[in-house]
């Protein structure tokens, strides 16, 4: 989940309110059921075990990246709109990548991919909440 690539949803207006055309709306229900889709093909056995190493390696990577950007956009302590989508955004991917590594760590030890099935679950609320969340600024 990169930060960047979520915002393309985000449109910030001279008056700092958030608009979202219906394209944008479209554009997220699209990835929400490209969301969903994974989560249910995991789920009914489609995919192997994960290479948790890798799994590991490339959150790890992205916990870092994801927790320096998210103190600089807080330290900024802004109340404009798009920089608390911003900062919905980079929580959420810290959060989801302490879950992938979690999830790597379980799936190491047990062997098995249900632990990540269960995190790409939880992954998928975090996200569908988050875009609720940018939604209600939108809304203000």
């Amino acid at each position: 989940m990169g930060t960047c690539h979520q915002l393309r949803l985000l449109h910030h207006r001279a008056d700092d309110r958030i608009d979202f055309s219906f394209n944008d709306t479209a554009g997220l229900a699209r990835d929400a059921r490209a969301g969903l889709y994974e989560v249910i093909k995991r789920f009914i056995g489609v995919e192997t075990v994960p290479n948790y190493a890798l799994m590991i390696f490339v959150s790890a990577l992205a916990l870092i990246a994801n927790a320096f950007s998210l103190i600089i956009l807080q330290r900024t302590r802004s109340k404009e709109a798009h920089i608390q989508a911003s900062i919905i955004f980079s929580s959420n991917d810290v959060i989801i990548n302490l879950g992938v590594i979690a999830a790597g760590l379980l799936v190491m030890w047990l062997g098995t991919q249900i632990p990540d099935l269960v995190i790409g679950s939880i992954v998928f609320c975090i996200v569908i909440s988050g875009a609720i969340r940018i939604l209600s600024l939108a809304k203000k």
